[in-house]
């Protein structure tokens, strides 16, 4: 009897640090979904003097001049947007997040631009537009 009790004990105990154990190693989306992210307008900018137009992050939709353009997603350091225009070449684009408020779009070719925050200034370090 002694030797099924403590059987049945074992098993419990660690089916119990299992799943423990499991918890512990997923990705908590909660701790992770923002980053460094913040909702708010951001100014395009296509080098460090000029800035093309402006974007509302804001609640998973982007939008652009007051109107909704297509989604986001926010991942680690990692923005996603869809496009809802149909005709778009690209429908889906990966923004890496910088800093908090500063956002980097890979183009074509070696060069780069950013989304900045309203309010504050683009990364002035000229290398960084090239890659």
């Amino acid at each position: 009897m002694k030797k099924r009790l403590w059987s049945i004990l074992t098993v419990v105990v660690m089916t119990v640090a299992c799943v423990f154990g499991m918890l512990a190693c997923t990705d908590n989306d909660d701790n992770n979904k923002n980053g460094n992210f913040k909702e708010g307008i951001y100014l395009y900018w296509e080098d460090p003097t000029t800035t093309v137009y402006s974007v509302e992050f804001k609640n998973g939709i982007l939008y652009m001049g007051g109107s909704k353009r297509g989604t986001y997603t926010v991942k680690g350091d990692k923005v996603t947007i869809k496009s809802d225009d149909p005709d778009d070449e690209e429908p889906e684009k990966d923004l890496i997040i910088i800093s908090e408020g500063c956002l980097k779009i890979p183009l074509r070719g070696n060069h780069c631009a950013y989304y900045v925050i309203e309010g504050q200034n683009p990364p002035q370090d000229l290398d960084m537009w090239k890659n």
